[in-house]
């Protein structure tokens, strides 16, 4: 069951400024199972909760068309993307370690 406030922050991205940018990358289980765009609004979270993946940026149409075409997000540099997020990686538990 996916809680209410994770519904609900979907729906906000797809809702947004830019609707047409629904497009993104998605992988579950293990971040190696990527070149799977889906549209944000049909992702469907696994239950029992394993560890997932989805890209920052969302891309229109021409996104989803590379990737069935190629297999690959390769080139994908190359389109327009939108995210109406700043978005952080911090890749160590010990936030002034990974500040320097």
């Amino acid at each position: 069951m996916i809680p209410d406030d994770i519904k609900t922050r979907t729906n906000d991205l797809i809702t947004g400024e830019f609707p047409e940018y629904c497009w993104t990358d998605t992988a579950m289980g293990d971040v190696r199972r990527r070149n799977n765009v889906q549209e944000y609004q049909t992702i469907e979270f696994p239950n029992p909760e394993i560890e997932c993946y989805a890209g920052m940026f969302r891309f229109g149409r021409e996104y989803k068309d590379l990737v069935d075409n190629s297999g690959s997000v390769k080139g994908a540099g190359e389109l327009s993307c939108y995210s109406d997020r700043l978005w952080f990686d911090i890749d160590n538990g010990k936030l002034e370690k990974a500040r320097a």
